[in-house]
């Protein structure tokens, strides 16, 4: 979830009520209001101040709001997690509790092997490996496009329910992972359950970077 971005339109949406109920009940309270009167007009001047004072600062921060929130809802919270089933459920619980900081999860995420959706076969037949640039199952935000990854094999079962269409689940190491897909894409940890970790496509690209680094 990009916390900013809340952030921002939730400070956006209160100012602008804030302002309509100033507005309502003592509109002489805004100085710029008298200034505007003044410069533009009695109705104009009340027109443009409405707008750029609780107009647009309410469409803005319903337009952030909804962008964080509504992906976020949409991805997550279907499916009770329960208990971890691996140690990479572990560590990433351990993670999203303030437990675990967050270069020592990546660490352990670039370690280990983890579960990829396809609506055909993108195994490379010899090496077993991902073909470059494969076709993955991926959801699209209004921000950005993420592919989605499962830390076990029983994480795939709400997504399969939901897109019977993909028939294949490959096991396949989170760096060679990393290597095959070159768009510039987020990533969803575990989608349609109410434990699942988001990277926006910049932090993305900062772990390809450590993960050249180490070859």
């Amino acid at each position: 979830m990009n916390y900013l971005t809340l952030i921002i339109g939730l400070v956006a949406l209160i100012f602008g009520i804030a302002t309509l109920i100033i507005r309502i009940k003592n509109p002489a309270k805004f100085k710029k209001l008298t200034v505007m009167k003044e410069k533009f007009g009695e109705k104009p001047g009340v027109a443009i101040h409405t707008i750029f004072y609780t107009v647009l600062p309410v469409v803005v921060g319903i337009i952030l709001i909804t962008a964080v929130l509504v992906p976020f809802m949409r991805l997550g919270g279907l499916h009770r997690f329960g208990s971890p089933v691996n140690n990479l459920e572990e560590k990433m619980v351990a993670f999203l509790d303030g437990k675990l900081e967050s270069a020592k999860f990546i660490k352990i995420f670039l370690k280990s092997e983890v579960y990829v959706l396809t609506p055909q076969d993108q195994l490379n037949p010899r090496s077993g490996r991902l073909v470059k640039n494969p076709s993955l199952f991926t959801i699209t935000s209004p921000e950005y496009t993420l592919f989605c990854v499962y830390t076990s094999q029983k994480r795939i079962d709400p997504t399969v329910d939901k897109y019977p269409e993909l028939k294949y689940a490959a096991r396949v190491f989170v760096k060679d992972l990393l290597s095959s897909v070159r768009r510039k894409w987020g990533l969803i940890i575990n989608p349609y359950w109410d434990v699942n970790l988001t990277w926006e496509p910049k932090t993305v690209a900062k772990i390809k970077n450590i993960l050249r680094k180490q070859r």
